[in-house]
């Protein structure tokens, strides 16, 4: 088996039993949680830099000097053919951490409150302790292992759980970084901040075998099915999944991530737990075990419910969420108001111009029934487009037949057809 395959296998693996070396990641996992229960909001602005990290720029300087460099240590060489050997799966996981690492992920992770490590990102320093504890030996097991014994004693949040392989990625970058530095390859010291601290584990090994050991993390991270480990450690998910009508778990994914979207924002505008909101959610659906619509946990987060979750969870609509409820809430209204406005004012305003100037009542009739269309178009098209942005489009909600349709859901399509004779029937 090469060794490509070798970690496409043990990514794709079920959890199995690690013994001693699981054990004492679950005892480090559990002891973390327990140093890092009190957390805030993090204040961090991250902006998109307009070009490459120092990481990436680091490693680009590295691949350039390895590509030509000749040294009678005997460590370089290998370690140097496993970095340019894979280095473009590097660099490209290096591109993938400076692309999607800030998006939409830094605002709501929650940040340490208290302690040395006040004010950094909880599972930014998850995802290093894990790396520096594994020694770089990673595998799907024991990261499974890890976060489940984490969330024995603090959940972490969907944001968070997604952020988390980004995060290994970058830690996994740094450490690379690390060992090529202590092979004596010049790198930029702004590339290095902040690896070095608590790394003890991870600097005890041999520069060249760590390089190894990187590289093999990177092409295992890449392998993992990020969606199904998600799945698997979201306490979120594992509640939702409770759904007393049996229909959440038969969704497909974006249907499902659509669900697990509102329990974010109301979570984050309330100031409670992720797990609070779905709690209240499936107790909701739970008091309505009759009614298959109301049944749903969905008819509460994305449906006709969602008034009645909002009052649970006593939150409170506010900006620009406080003006989409008043639309929705009054469509007819919201419409026919402002695009009457913007038609009525413009025309107020031409024939009190042209009253101003001297014309006569019957011109400005004429100027006015003329301007109407222009004028009216002008409103349609303005309206259309602040309601597009107001209102962002949803998508209906879909069951998964990835793996075939059920025979409760089966269906009998009718097509009208027309036929010009009753023998082009048979």
């Amino acid at each position: 088996m090469t060794a490509a395959a070798d970690i496409a296998s043990r990514a794709s693996a079920p959890p199995r039993d690690l013994a001693a070396p699981t054990s004492t990641l679950e005892a480090h996992a559990r002891a973390l949680a327990a140093t890092q229960r009190e957390l805030e909001r993090t204040k961090r602005v991250v902006t998109r830099s307009h070009g490459p990290s120092p990481v990436t720029l680091a490693l680009e300087h590295v691949q350039r000097h390895l590509a030509v460099a000749h040294s009678t240590d005997p460590i370089l060489p290998k370690a140097a053919e496993w970095f340019l050997d894979n280095y473009y799966l590097i660099r490209r996981v290096a591109r993938q951490v400076d692309e999607e690492l800030p998006r939409g992920f830094v605002r709501h992770l929650p940040q340490i409150a208290s302690g040395p490590s006040r004010g950094r990102l909880r599972i930014e320093i998850l995802a290093r302790e894990l790396v520096r504890r594994s020694s770089l030996e990673l595998d799907l097991a024991s990261v499974r292992h890890f976060i489940d014994a984490y969330e024995e004693v603090s959940s972490l949040t969907i944001a968070e759980l997604w952020a988390l392989p980004m995060l290994l990625r970058s830690s996994v970058l740094a450490h690379l970084l690390l060992f090529l530095h202590r092979l004596e390859i010049p790198i930029d010291e702004e590339a290095l901040v902040g690896v070095e601290d608590g790394s003890g584990d991870v600097l005890a090994l041999d520069p060249g075998t760590g390089v190894e050991r990187a590289t093999r993390a990177l092409r295992l991270l890449d392998v993992i099915d990020w969606k199904a480990f998600f799945e698997h450690t979201s306490r979120v998910e594992a509640t939702l999944r409770t759904d007393p009508a049996l229909v959440y778990p038969r969704m497909d994914f974006e249907t499902c991530d659509g669900y697990r979207k509102v329990v974010e924002a109301l979570a984050w505008a309330t100031g409670r737990t992720e797990q609070d909101v779905a709690d209240v959610a499936i107790m909701l659906a739970r008091a309505e075990p009759d009614d298959e619509r109301r049944g749903h946990v969905g008819y509460y987060l994305v449906g006709d419910g969602r008034t009645q979750l909002e009052a649970r969870l006593a939150y409170r609509a506010v900006g620009i969420e406080r003006l989409r409820q008043a639309v929705t809430r009054r469509p007819t209204l919201s419409y026919l108001l402002p695009l009457g406005l913007l038609t009525v004012l413009p025309l107020v305003a031409i024939g009190w111009y042209l009253a101003d100037g001297g014309a006569r009542p019957l011109a400005i009739v004429v100027a006015l029934l003329l301007a109407a269309i222009p004028v009216s178009v002008v409103a349609v098209a303005l309206k259309q487009r602040a309601m597009a942005l107001l209102l962002p489009p949803r998508t209906s909600a879909m069951l998964d037949f990835s793996k075939g349709i059920p025979a409760g859901a089966r269906s009998f399509v009718v097509l009208p057809t027309l036929r010009g004779r009753p023998e082009d029937v048979d």
